[in-house]
This record gives structure tokens, sequence and C-alpha cells, in this order.
């Protein structure tokens, strides 16, 4: 009995072995792509950093059992082939960018939606998701041209929306008939569940008026800005590849408090919840891992400073060199 516990005792305390960790897609894996510095702001003093990661975005990918790694912004075409091959799907964020370095920030987005569509097209369907700046920069690389991102209203800062549904809603795999619960349907049409926070958009006539970007994705949604007036695209899919997007943030109402206007209700946080169980499903149906269980862990965004700025927001500094393995 007592060589039975002192046994136990090893067991527990000894280090996990490979086959302990969790396995992808299983427990899938994402790259976030990570914010400049000239976006996000410098890092607090004595923390070394090039990059960051607002943990709105980890907290609610880990909600639905998704590990979160920093995907850096700058990475070279073969860093980026050789993180894409190890996570399930990337995420474009939220952001500010303007001018040169969003064009520049936009020719890293064609390089990977490139790499996505082939790899679709080949049978393995790597995830892409945008949020806001994120759905916009995915406008430009499909598009090929910044152009589409329109600067045409005021702006919201910010403000809950329901969803205007277009014709392609309900067959569509984001917000379906057939592969999204009723209740989240109608919370969508019928609450101002949706967190706008931006000033530029793309239209309507924007996105028809552009033959690349109408023949990849699909509009879902639509709004209008109820100061300015102006129609925006809310949400789209890519029909011939596992790419989404939506111009509202879903990430932040479950964990955001720095404004009385943020809807936290039943109803706002069943679409956030919905849509982080939307982004796990979508990335457990490609294979791609990391070498180890443990590479992936070291890579993991919590290894990295976290800052917390008060009232929900956080960010995570990440120093990334880009001079790790790449193929």
């Amino acid at each position: 009995m007592i060589a039975a516990l002192a046994l136990c005792v090893l067991l527990a305390a000894a280090p996990f072995t490979a086959s302990g960790y969790p396995q992808q897609p299983q427990n899938p894996v994402i790259g976030i792509i990570t914010t400049p510095l000239s976006d996000i702001g410098p890092p607090p003093p004595g923390v070394k950093a090039n990059a960051g990661v607002e943990a709105y975005y980890v907290n609610w990918l880990q909600s639905y059992g998704i590990r979160v790694i920093p995907f850096p912004w700058n990475a070279s075409i073969a860093r980026q082939r050789y993180l894409a091959k190890r996570v399930n799907g990337v995420l474009y964020p939220g952001g500010g960018l303007g001018g040169s370095a969003l064009r520049e920030y936009v020719s890293r987005v064609e390089s990977i939606l490139n790499m996505t569509v082939e790899w679709n097209r080949n049978g393995d369907p790597f995830f892409i998701w945008g949020t806001c700046q994120g759905f916009q920069v995915l406008c430009a690389a499909a598009a090929r041209n910044v152009s589409v991102i329109q600067g045409v209203y005021h702006g919201m800062y910010p403000r809950m929306m329901s969803l205007n549904f277009t014709q392609y809603q309900p067959r569509s795999k984001l917000f379906g008939l057939h592969t999204t619960p009723g209740r989240v349907l109608k919370a969508l049409q019928d609450h101002n569940t949706t967190l706008n926070w931006h000033h530029e958009c793309v239209t309507p006539q924007g996105f028809e008026e552009n033959p690349p970007l109408r023949r990849f994705f699909q509009p879902l949604s639509t709004n209008v800005d109820p100061d300015g007036g102006a129609e925006f695209i809310s949400s789209m899919e890519s029909p011939s590849a596992n790419v989404f997007a939506t111009q509202f943030h879903p990430e932040r109402p479950p964990f955001e408090f720095s404004n009385d206007l943020i809807s936290h209700t039943p109803e706002t946080l069943s679409v956030s919840h919905y849509l982080a169980k939307f982004v796990s499903e979508r990335l457990k149906l490609n294979n791609h891992t990391f070498d180890t269980p443990q590479q992936a862990e070291t890579m993991n965004v919590e290894q990295f400073p976290i800052q917390n700025s008060g009232w929900g927001s956080m960010t995570y500094w990440v120093m990334d060199n880009n001079d790790s393995p790449s193929e």
C-alpha cells in the first residue's frame, strides 16, 4: 500500500509526456495576427516588444477551447508558410492602420489569403477569420485594391446594431437557417447585438464594383449608419474557401466594460458565444499540427507579458524577431 501511494505521488509530480498534452485539431490552435506598435502604441516601461495582441480576442477564443499564438503581422512569406502549416487558422483583428502602413499590412494579408485559397482548393480547409479592420483588409486583399476600404461616414464609437440579412444568408455557413440556432438568428435580427466600433467600411456599391471581391466573398448582412446614412457590409463568407469575417466585434461584449453603450444582454452574449463556437468548429476541419505539443506551448500568447489597462482592456506585448525556423 505504501509503495503504491509513493508511486502515485511520483506520477502526479512528474511532467506530462507528449501524449498527455492536447492534440490538434481536437484542441485547435489559432494564430492571431499581431498589431504593429504604430497602431497599438508603445509597450509599458521595461517591456521589450515589437507588436501587441489585445486580450479580448484571446479570452473569446479560449472560451471555446482554442489555443492562441501570436502570428507576426510582418512575417516573411516563408515564415508565414511555416506557421500556417502548424496552426489551424489565423484571425485578423481590429485596428486603425492607415496610409502606407495599411498598404504594407494588406500586402502581407494577400500572401496568406493566396496560400489559403491554394490549400482550400487542394482539399485542405485552412481557416481565416477577420474582425473590423480584419474584415476590411481581407476585402482589400481579395479585391487587390485598398481603395475598397472607404471612410464615408463619421463613425461609431461604439454602437450596438441588429443585422439586415442579404439573399445569401439563408444558405450560408455562418448564419444559415440550417446551421445557426434560431435563438441566435432572432438575436441578430431583432436585437441590437453586434458591436460596431469603426470609422471605415466596405460599402455594397464598392463591393459590387470590384469583380475579384465579388467572386470571392458573399455579403451576408448589411447595416446603415443611423447618423451619417452610409450603408456598409457587416458580415461575409467565401463560398469557395474556409474564410469568414464580420465588421462588428463579437469578442468584446463579454469582456469589455469601458463604455455603457456596450451591451451585455443575454442576446448579445449568445451571439458572441455562437461565433466563438463557430470558429472552433471551422478550425477543426484541417489537420495542421505543430511538430510537438510542447512547441505549440512555447509559442502560446500567455508566454508574453500582459498589461491591464482597466475595464476589461488588456494587451499582450509580443517580441518576435522573425528568425525562427521557416520552410
